[in-house]
């Protein structure tokens, strides 16, 4: 029918998968072109495949269409009087993210189907390697530098098996490109300790949310205790089952952890950066975490490890950046799996 047609304008929507014109009987454009495909993906490489003349990336909204878009997304209620201020709040910290306004938008009526746009991107990710470093990014509150993830990545056991490091890193690099590609992650640059315009990636919070909601929900467990940013000042209370994988505590005020905690055979990653007030670990904590594989205790005012740090025998990464206080290490030699130990910008020689 469309081989008929002088001109046309052609919209295809929520592509996620290549498709070929020719078999759907989408004629080839003629010089000069007076018909027209526009394609919608979350993806580029479906671009790639369909070699689209020019990609077009939808950038975020400015602040009166965050809320014409609210508003659509929320209805009539978000005029209220008395929640319109507050209607406009929540607007305007989505960013300008239009999948961000959407979601918050459509609670009141029901978010569900917003999130299940995110888990279709999620479950089209080609393998559960990428799967997994995927819900890994839901640990971090804010950007954090690629080569950081990587690393961890790499301890953790997301990029398989290598002969070198730099074989394992440039999988992490292609990693990190898939979920950029396909928009579940976003790409930065921020200044660390005193190195400018580092390549940072960042997960937007509604992500992140549906995230820990994916991850927690594929089973009966929770397989990740998520806690940052939120002001604890102590551990003590949180219940933990014997299946966590990982734990972050990332971006608190806790000033002290218990001497006697809940033991967690599975869980390899521990995640206790910035958390500034911490000064001291009780020698016993470390016993509880034999499987710990990533334990990051940057930017903590920790003056000494315990020595109990050596009972964990699988542990492959210890990161301690900007541990200012920090002035010894316990012997690591029963560390025989360590991989990478971080002590950068501490006082350590």
């Amino acid at each position: 029918m469309l081989k008929e047609e002088k001109s046309f304008l052609l919209i295809l929507d929520n592509v996620w998968d290549g498709i070929n014109l020719d078999d759907v009987g989408v004629p080839q454009p003629v010089v000069p072109a007076r018909s027209k495909v526009i394609i919608a993906t979350r993806s580029l490489e479906v671009c790639r495949q369909m070699r689209t003349d020019i990609e077009v990336n939808v950038t975020t909204l400015k602040e009166d269409e965050s809320w014409q878009l609210f508003l659509k997304s929320a209805g009539d209620s978000a005029k209220l009087e008395h929640i319109q201020p507050w209607a406009r709040d929540i607007a305007k910290e989505c960013g300008g993210l239009p999948l961000a306004i959407i979601v918050i938008g459509t609670s009141m009526r029901g978010k569900t189907k917003v999130y299940k746009v995110i888990q279709w991107s999620f479950d089209s990710l080609e393998s559960l390697d990428i799967q997994s470093c995927f819900l890994y990014c839901s640990l971090y509150p804010a950007a954090i530098p690629t080569d950081d993830l990587i690393h961890c990545w790499w301890t953790v056991g997301f990029l398989g098996e290598h002969d070198t490091y730099e074989e394992a890193y440039n999988g992490g690099i292609k990693m990190v490109e898939n979920l950029k590609d396909a928009c579940l992650l976003e790409v930065d640059k921020k200044d660390f300790l005193e190195i400018q315009n580092v390549d940072c990636f960042k997960m937007h919070d509604v992500v992140r949310h549906v995230v820990i909601w994916i991850d927690n929900s594929s089973g009966n467990e929770h397989k990740s205790i998520i806690q940052i940013g939120i002001g604890l000042t102590t551990i003590s209370h949180i219940k933990l089952s014997a299946f966590v994988k990982t734990i972050s505590f990332i971006s608190n005020e806790i000033e002290c952890l218990p001497d006697c905690f809940t033991k967690c055979p599975e869980t390899t990653s521990l995640l206790l950066q910035d958390n500034e007030f911490l000064e001291e670990i009780p020698h016993e904590f470390f016993l509880a975490f034999p499987a710990l594989r990533v334990l990051n205790l940057s930017e903590t005012g920790i003056g000494v490890l315990p020595s109990s740090i050596n009972s964990l025998c699988q542990l492959r990464a210890i990161i301690l950046q900007s541990c200012h206080w920090l002035k010894e290490l316990p012997p690591v030699g029963n560390l025989c799996n360590l991989q990478v130990l971080d002590c950068d910008d501490t006082m350590l020689r």
